[in-house]
Parts: structure tokens; C-alpha cells; sequence
């Protein structure tokens, strides 16, 4: 069979596979001895992307904070653990108030949380826990919602933005971010699920809510290497990652380096240098050029292909501690980079309720102006050739100086995203 919706965390790092009972770690101690400085923590993205400290409970910022809300998305019977996100939290300072709020699916009597069933079943917790934590970890006063669509295909994504948007049509304040973890290659979506997906997508937008997208965890070729190895290629060209190739979504791609004091370069399944204690990555950051969909024009000027460019920006996506569970591991994707990013534009959206201004809504047009180049840390070192690490290399592109179909535009300082966007009239 065709692979169809997948999860884009390739991803999991643990001396044993999820099926032994010993899997992973007891403690974040543990963990963090195992794994060593290229570890992936709340704490360091706060300090590599300039973010600023948890506002204090009862504080006005975390008030302000409160009025904020984002969403992830989940399928593939993804469950998340409200004990695993507490556990979680603990070592990080990050406070405990919060909750999940299950959207959607419990009318349909998918309550999809639970702590018996991730101990029993901890790779169905997975992503939706990595999601849920990083998300919260980036803005945990923000309220947040578990949105699960048990489709996983082309119909659940648009099924969802239709859903979505009809749950909050009346509501004055739609859930400003949502993150995707979740993807297809862009062959096997069908023309009419593409164009309900970009309407709908546009009509969000245009509502204040911003869509992340991850881009892929395959390199520029996606997972169709994993069962036809490089033979498509010359057939259909290397496969973008959908949805993160849609025009009303900011798609994030991955990077290694800063957790370790090294420089930001590709995270990509063939790299071995300092950047990530000398270990591969399980994963290659996706990237490319859409064969269905047509240049926008906010990033005319930016490259010259006639067709839109993925990614937009990137994360750090390796070696991201977590918990699953019960248990402490660590796991590498850009569905880490996504709702991390979720998480950091939650705090700006606060910010710009505060003074009465709407929340950050499309980010592109706003990123690719030259006006922003500042915000940018310009990734330029590295390529997306190969897939996950033991997949082939079937062909793909190198980062380099401003935007490439690697990394986008680089990693962002959320001090300068802030201000930009502060000081834009958008």
C-alpha cells in the first residue's frame, strides 16, 4: 500500500525499542547523563532563541498569557498523558496549573488522553505528547487544545480545518496557533484536497489563527523511500511534504548545534560532526519545492523556481527530552520544531491582545519582508539529500546564505520576532 498520513517523528532514541518494558530512562537525571550536552531542554530553547523567563503565577503577564490559546493536532490514535506532561514539567520549573482541554473528540467519544493506555502503549503517546509538552513548555499559562481526527488521510487534514472552523465560526477568538505534526508526499494528495485545503487554510488565517506545519522528517524525498527506496524519483521528482507546502502555513524545518554551544547547521540522519556529540540524527529535515502549488508572492525574490518553497523557518529538532510513558527519552523531528514555535508566538499573541491589536495570524508575509532579515539566524551549513538515517539518499538541496529549500529563512531570535512584529503594522 501507498504510505498515506504519517507521523513526523522518525524519531525515538532509547536503548530499547517502546515494546520492551525497560525502555528509556527513570529520571530526567538519567537521561541527561545518557544523552550528554546536545540534550534538547525547555530551559536551553529559552536561551537559544532569546526567550524570556516564565511569567509568575498570579503575575499580570501570566494573565495576560491566560487569554491566549493554541491547539495541536492529533491522529493516528495518538493519545497524550496528563501524568507524563506534569513529570515532564517538574525539572523544568514549568508550572503545573495548566491543563489540556480535549477538543473536538470527546464529542465523538474520543477522549484521547490517558495514563494507563501511554504506559501500555507508550508509541501511541508519543508524538501527541512531545507536542502537547514542547507546545505548553514555549507559553504555559496559554490555554491549550488536543484536537483529534481519527481520518488519517488528505480528507481528516481538511476535515479538520472545516470542523474547526465551524466549532469557533461564532466565536470571537478562535484558537490562535495550531500546530501540525502529521503529513503525506504531496503526489499522493488529490487536486480537490489540495484546493479545499488551502481555502479553508486561507479563511483561518484570515480569522488570527496561525497554522505550523513540520516539514518533514525524509529529507527532500519523503517517506516514499521507505518502500520504493530511490526508484520514484525519476518517475515523480522528489516529494515535498504536505501540508507543510501550503501557502497559508508557516512550515518549520529542523536544526542540531545550539544545544551544545556548536554552530546551528541542517539536522540530517548522515551528519556526525560536533554539532550533535558525534551521533547521527534519526532524522533529515524535509524541504523543497511544490509540483501543485504555485509561487506565492511573498517569496518572490527569495528563489527561482516558479512553485512554493518549503520550509519557511526551522528549529532545533534533535535530541528533544521528553516523557512517555512514565519513562524519560529523548526524540528527534521537526513535529519537535513546530509546536515549540507554537508555543514561542503564543507569548507575542499575548503581548498584542495586551494593547488591543490582533494576534500574529499569517506569519509569512511578514517573515519574508527584507525588513526582517534581523530575526534570522541564517542556517548555512549542511543539506536534505538523505532520508531518516538508515534510508537512502536520494537527492535533495544544501542550505546556504538567506532562504533554501533546507532550513527556509534559518532559525529565529524570538526577541527580534517579537519586535519586528511589534513594530509591524500588520
Amino acid at each position: 500500500t501507498m504510505p498515506g498520513i504519517d507521523l513526523n517523528t522518525g524519531s525515538r532514541d532509547t536503548q530499547q525499542p517502546f515494546s520492551s518494558a525497560s525502555f528509556g530512562w527513570a529520571n530526567f537525571t538519567e537521561l541527561q547523563a545518557s544523552k550528554g550536552p546536545s540534550l534538547v531542554t525547555p530551559t536551553k530553547l529559552r536561551t537559544i532563541y532569546s526567550m524570556p523567563a516564565i511569567a509568575e503565577r498570579g503575575s499580570d503577564l501570566a494573565k495576560m498569557q491566560a487569554k491566549t490559546s493554541q491547539v495541536v493536532y492529533g491522529t493516528l490514535s495518538q493519545h497524550w498523558s496528563p501524568s507524563d506532561r506534569t513529570r515532564f514539567e517538574e525539572p523544568f520549573g514549568i508550572p503545573q496549573d495548566n491543563y489540556v482541554k480535549q477538543l473536538k473528540g470527546q464529542t465523538e467519544g474520543f477522549s484521547m488522553s490517558g495514563d494507563a493506555f501511554c504506559r501500555q502503549n507508550p508509541s501511541d503517546c508519543a508524538e501527541a505528547n512531545l507536542d502537547v509538552q514542547y507546545m505548553m513548555a514555549m507559553s504555559p499559562w496559554t490555554q491549550i487544545g488536543y484536537w483529534y481526527v481519527p481520518k488519517a488521510d488528505e480528507h481528516g487534514m481538511y476535515t479538520f480545518l472545516n470542523d474547526f472552523m465551524a466549532q469557533f465560526v461564532d466565536d470571537d477568538h478562535p484558537p490562535q496557533v495550531v500546530s501540525i505534526s502529521y503529513g503525506m508526499p504531496e503526489y499522493l494528495v488529490s487536486k480537490a484536497a489540495l484546493v479545499l485545503f488551502e481555502t479553508l487554510a486561507m479563511k483561518l488565517t484570515l480569522q488570527g489563527t496561525t497554522i505550523l506545519v513540520a516539514s518533514g522528517d525524509w529529507g527532500a524525498a519523503s517517506n516514499l523511500v521507505l518502500t520504493y527506496e530511490c526508484s520514484f524519483v525519476p518517475l515523480i521528482g522528489l516529494q515535498v511534504w504536505w501540508p507543510a507546502s501550503s501557502k497559508w502555513v508557516t512550515s518549520v524545518g529542523a536544526t542540531v548545534g545550539p544545544a551544545s554551544g556548536q554552530p546551528e547547521v541542517v539536522c540530517q540522519s548522515n551528519y556526525t560532526g560536533p554539532s550533535t556529540d558525534g551521533k547521527a540524527p534519526l532524522i533529515t529535515s524535509g524541504g523543497g519545492y511544490s509540483q501543485a502549488l504555485t509561487k506565492p508572492a511573498w517569496q518572490e525574490g527569495i528563489h527561482n523556481e516558479s512553485s512554493r518553497g518549503v520550509p519557511d523557518v526551522s528549529l532545533l529538532g534533535h535530541n528533544f527530552a521528553m516523557v512517555v510513558g512514565g519513562r524519560w527519552l529523548s526524540v528527534d523531528g521537526t513535529s519537535a520544531s513546530a509546536p515549540a514555535l507554537g508555543g514561542m508566538l503564543s507569548l507575542i499573541n499575548a503581548e498584542l491582545i495586551a494593547v488591543g491589536r490582533p494576534t500574529v495570524g499569517f506569519l509569512n508575509q511578514l517573515l519574508y519582508k527584507t525588513t526582517s532579515r534581523s530575526i534570522f539566524s541564517d542556517v548555512t551549513e549542511g543539506d536534505n539529500r538523505c532520508a531518516s538515517l538508515g534510508a537512502p539518499c536520494c537527492g535533495g538541496y544544501d542550505a546556504g546564505p538567506g532562504w533554501d529549500a533546507v532550513t527556509g529563512m534559518g532559525s529565529i531570535d524570538w526577541q527580534k520576532l517579537r519586535d519586528t512584529i511589534m513594530a509591524s503594522d500588520v
